[in-house]
């Protein structure tokens, strides 16, 4: 019998590691196995911000429901695993999932970014044609995804013992199973709405989760378990994050402390330190300074998460 406890806590150890990945089910094996489901749902969706900014809009989440069907139909072709970027820039390392003979599913490992040109222009396309705000996509893009590609035969090793896992589990019930590939396009519009609330109202110092769940009609509790089951996080640290992120661009154009906490929605100056440094490791001005300073040096020098960032 297969430990699923061993298994919830080897993908434990890499989330505290900081790896990220998704697993998509293209013939619906996660319901063969309640255990299996039971470890294996949280992470059936990227946690990603930026993401669920691009599913807040239908089209563009229609677009990215093609993506993965174009992966699918990829991983039916092809047992080794590959990179692909898909059409809104993410980067991702993907282990097709082969049991018996059939590809059952895919693990997605990354929400790696692009740098440079590339993604400029592919961020101007976004804007323009789903009607995003360019700074928002800027930001949301830059905060949640990481900047640096994992070594290929890495991720393979720790990655693919799941992917042989999964197939073991599944192989005995494919003889009783007629295979149908489909992949489920119906958006979660529960948590959609209330990321879409927090994305547009985040810098407001008013922001509560009451005031949350007022805004979105659903009980203060019901957007505390959708938020923790989607994103993995309580809903005021997953604000503050946000605010960070803005505050790191205010600070890196020079704006004084004071006029980047208010522009970011804290109220109280002290506060606004506290947390900046909790999460970025530095105090704002020690950052500003540190930030100032390369660009005098290096104009184009691009930030990588772990200069000073805490994991």
């Amino acid at each position: 019998m297969p430990c699923y406890h061993a298994l919830d806590q080897y993908i434990q150890r890499l989330e505290k590691q900081g790896y990220r990945f998704v697993i998509k089910d293209f013939v619906g094996f996660l319901n063969w196995s309640s255990p299996l489901k039971e470890v294996l749902r949280p992470y059936t969706r990227h946690a990603s911000s930026y993401c669920y900014l691009i599913k807040s809009n239908i089209m563009a989440f229609h677009r990215c429901i093609d993506c993965v069907n174009i992966l699918q139909r990829r991983c039916r072709r092809e047992r080794m695993p590959f990179w692909t970027t898909c059409c809104f820039g993410v980067v991702e390392f993907n282990i097709p999932i082969w049991a018996q003979e059939v590809p059952i599913g895919v693990i997605s490992v990354g929400c790696f970014c692009h740098e440079g040109q590339a993604l400029r222009e592919r961020l101007d396309k976004l804007s323009q044609q789903y009607g995003f705000e360019r700074t928002m996509l800027d930001m949301v893009y830059e905060e949640s995804l990481c900047m640096a590609k994992c070594d290929t035969e890495e991720l393979l090793e720790l990655f693919g013992f799941i992917s042989e896992y999964i197939a073991n589990v599944c192989e005995p019930y494919l003889t009783h199973k007629r295979i149908a590939y489909r992949y489920d396009n119906t958006p979660d519009t529960s948590f959609e709405k209330i990321h879409a609330y927090i994305l547009q109202e985040f810098t407001d110092s008013s922001i509560s989760l009451e005031k949350i769940a007022k805004a979105c009609n659903y009980s203060t509790s019901s957007v505390s378990h959708l938020f923790h089951d989607n994103l993995h996080m309580n809903i005021r640290k997953y604000i503050n994050q946000l605010r960070v992120s803005k505050a790191e661009k205010l600070l890196r154009n020079g704006k004084s402390i004071v006029a980047v906490a208010m522009e970011c929605g804290f109220n109280d100056p002290s506060y606004f330190a506290n947390t900046f440094s909790s999460v970025m490791g530095v105090s704002p001005s020690e950052y500003q300074k540190q930030r100032l300073s390369r660009q005098r040096t290096d104009p184009f020098a691009a930030r990588h998460p772990k200069d000073v960032r805490k994991s």
